[in-house]
C-alpha cells in the first residue's frame, strides 16, 4: 500500500489457536493519529494478522509503522517496507 506513513502504538497482541498448529493465527491491534482535512487530530485503531516471526518480535506498547490512505485513514495496514526490514533481523 502506498500512501502516507505514520507511527502507531500496539495496543494489543494475541494468538488465535486452531485445532492444528498450522491453523494458528497471530494478530496485533494498533492505534495511530493523523490530521483530518481541517488539521484536527483523528485517532484510528486497526487489527491485522501478522506472521509468527513478527509476532515473536513485538509486544504491547511497541511502536510500529503503518501506511494509510490520507482521505480514508481507516484504509491502513502495517508498512510493508518496515515489515521487510524487521523480518531481516
Amino acid at each position: 500500500m502506498s500512501g502516507s506513513r505514520a507511527e502507531a502504538r500496539i495496543i494489543d497482541i494475541w494468538v488465535e489457536e486452531g485445532e492444528k498448529a498450522s491453523e494458528t493465527s497471530y494478530y496485533i491491534a494498533c492505534e495511530f493519529t493523523v490530521p483530518d482535512q481541517r488539521g484536527d487530530a483523528v485517532h484510528f485503531r486497526k487489527a491485522q494478522s501478522i506472521s509468527r516471526k513478527i509476532y515473536s518480535m513485538l509486544a504491547a506498547r511497541d511502536t510500529v509503522f503503518v501506511r494509510y490512505v490520507p482521505r480514508e485513514p481507516q484504509c491502513s495496514g502495517l508498512d510493508k517496507k518496515w515489515l521487510r526490514e524487521l523480518e531481516k533481523r
